[in-house]
């Protein structure tokens, strides 16, 4: 519950700190499997348009937090950056 308001509260601050768990979870997986199979893994033909999408919804989060400032396209950036990552489990669970 807590979490979930600083949104609403700091909007600025989630979106930084949330893109840089991001950058981080894709840099820990390019640590343990390498960064040229991970760049390989991401560039996939199955697996380039969600490449894609998820680096423009980081890139606008971005965008959005440090010059827009204007906090309904904030939540609205980083609520379609977690429906990319969501929708990338589902069909890494369903692939396997």
């Amino acid at each position: 519950m807590l979490l979930s308001m600083i949104v609403f509260a700091k909007p600025i601050k989630f979106a930084l700190l949330f893109t840089f768990g991001n950058v981080l979870a894709v840099g820990s997986t390019a640590f343990l499997l390498g960064p040229a199979q991970q760049l390989g893994m991401m560039l996939d033909n199955a697996r380039v348009f969600a490449t894609a999408i998820y680096i423009g919804c980081v890139v606008i989060a971005l965008i959005c937090a440090l010059w827009v400032s204007h906090t309904p396209l904030i939540i609205q950036s980083h609520f379609s950056n977690m429906l990319i990552i969501l929708q990338t489990l589902i069909f890494l669970s369903i692939e396997q």
